[in-house]
């Protein structure tokens, strides 16, 4: 159960970091990603 709840906290944190880089980078990776998606 301890690994299990260790990687669970290790996505949430992950999740986090994700979204704060999002946030200050303004996503250009996204954009780009979107953009391939599209086509």
């Amino acid at each position: 159960s301890t690994i299990q709840q260790l990687a669970s906290q290790n996505q949430e944190s992950g999740q986090q970091l994700r979204q704060q880089a999002v946030s200050t980078e303004v996503t250009p990776k996204c954009k780009v990603r979107r953009g391939g998606m599209e086509k």
